[in-house]
């Protein structure tokens, strides 16, 4: 058994009644397009987001989690302020967060 075992109903029932919705989305968006466009667009462009997004911050996690837990205790319960002076675009993120962070429960 895998992941899907581990999935409650919710999960599935949550996928399940969003598709619909992403599908539209995309149509609408999609309206006009060449198919060239369209592939590009739906598959390339957020994969290739996707893989920067995992390359960046995952290396970044799996650095500070090799420092041992020394370090994960020293930052407490907030960890993206003390990583982003590592990332390149570490002004415009810690603004991006500062702005989200009171909106977040």
């Amino acid at each position: 058994m895998g992941w899907q075992g581990s999935w409650t109903v919710f999960y599935w029932a949550w996928t399940v009644t969003w598709s619909p919705f992403i599908g539209i989305f995309v149509a609408r968006i999609s309206r006009g397009r060449t198919i060239r466009e369209f592939v590009l667009g739906v598959l390339f462009a957020p994969s290739i987001f996707t893989l920067v997004w995992f390359a960046v911050f995952g290396w970044s996690a799996m650095e500070i989690d090799g420092i041992g837990a020394d370090a994960r205790a020293a930052m407490g319960h907030k960890p993206v302020f003390y990583l982003m002076p590592s990332v390149k675009a570490s002004l415009l993120l810690c603004s991006l967060f500062s702005k989200i962070s009171p909106r977040l429960p």
